[in-house]
């Protein structure tokens, strides 16, 4: 079986010059804010296995950084330092101020980010590669620095605030779009209504499915939780294999699964397969159940969305799969069939 790698981080370095304003502060004594490449401590259980690549010191310093002045009239600006705004999906973007200010305060916070998406600044991520926010430290505004985890495709906007201690602000953003590169990426969020807080660590699991051409559910033809990184195709050859790489047991996703480099599924006999099991509605430590989950489901085909459902699908209990549909793939095919059946429990035949 080939195993994948925790994906890639690459640093992000966005870089933000701001000041503040207040009647009777001089402009020298304004709070600059922005973002940069300074990587905050690990969250405590975060391992060390795939740390973040540094990013190239000359990429990092050759876009000039335009001013930005505040005054009470006119809002903060912001200089974007960095040579590429759009990132890979699951990159790690780390943020930081330009210039810190003794007694100041620092509070990142995420004002855009793609529907489904869990992710926020947060101080440190945590140790499953499989589920970085699980665990992660909050920010802290105490200190300049922040992480975030970019969950799925689509544009995120970031917002620091600067506080300074003697009460003048300064407010900047930063929008950045992440991309796919795979062949097929698969994404799945859910809803849970009667779970009041979707990201506390103990909500539902919903598990996404996509089988091999002539496989079954729930075996090692099935790129599922319990075989995350079946070896397909040619043996050791991790390009033909699918991954799951986010894995959520415990809220509302997202969860996805990629392949890079698709059989043609005419010479396999047939499509590949995408399913979505309601593996588990109740709460771990009182065992009550949140009722049904509300599923949404986005296809990527060679980098664009291809498909996505018009409204959520009900998983109404534990349990329940809905069969979304299949991935034809030819040299001159490449296209989602939308099936949309609906069980009451794990059929082993697609």
């Amino acid at each position: 079986m080939t195993v994948r790698n925790w994906p890639l981080m690459l640093v992000s370095t966005l870089a933000f010059e701001l000041g503040g304003c207040q009647a009777g502060v001089e402009p020298e004594a304004r709070p600059d804010a922005a973002v940069g490449d300074a990587e905050p401590a690990q969250a405590s259980g975060e391992t060390d296995a795939s740390p973040a690549p540094e990013a190239p010191a000359d990429a990092e310093r050759a876009a000039p950084r335009p001013d930005a002045a505040v005054s009470a009239a006119e809002p903060p600006t912001a200089a974007i330092d960095a040579p590429d705004r759009r990132r890979a999906v699951h990159d790690v973007v780390y943020l930081r101020p330009t210039k810190t200010h003794d007694g100041a305060t620092y509070t990142w916070r995420i004002i855009e980010r793609p529907a489904g998406s869990t992710t926020r600044p947060v101080e440190a991520l945590g140790g499953d590669p499989q589920s970085p926010l699980t665990e992660a430290l909050e920010d802290d505004p105490e200190t300049p620095t922040a992480v975030l985890f970019l969950d799925q495709v689509g544009a995120y906007t970031v917002t620091l605030l600067v506080v300074a201690a003697d009460g003048a602000q300064a407010e900047a953003n930063a929008t950045f779009e992440s991309t796919t590169g795979s062949a097929i990426h698969i994404e799945l969020s859910w809803d849970t209504p009667g779970d009041a807080n979707q990201i506390d660590g103990a909500g539902t699991d919903v598990d996404m499915h996509f089988t091999r051409p002539g496989g079954t559910w729930n075996t090692s033809s099935d790129c599922h939780h319990a075989h995350p990184a079946p070896d397909w195709g040619a043996v050791d050859d991790a390009r033909d294999d699918p991954a799951l790489d986010l894995d959520d047991v415990d809220g509302a996703g997202p969860e996805n699964i990629h392949l890079d480099a698709p059989e043609d599924t005419e010479n396999l006999g047939g499509p590949y397969q995408v399913g979505v099991d309601y593996f588990r509605e109740e709460d771990l430590g009182t065992l009550e159940g949140y009722g049904s989950s509300f599923v949404t489901v986005r296809v990527y085909l060679d980098g664009a969305l291809a498909w996505m459902n018009e409204a959520p699908r009900e998983l109404a209990h534990a349990q329940a799969f809905w069969h979304v549909g299949e991935i034809i793939w030819t040299p001159m095919d490449h296209r989602f069939q939308a099936l949309d059946r609906v069980y009451d429990q794990v059929p082993r035949v697609p």
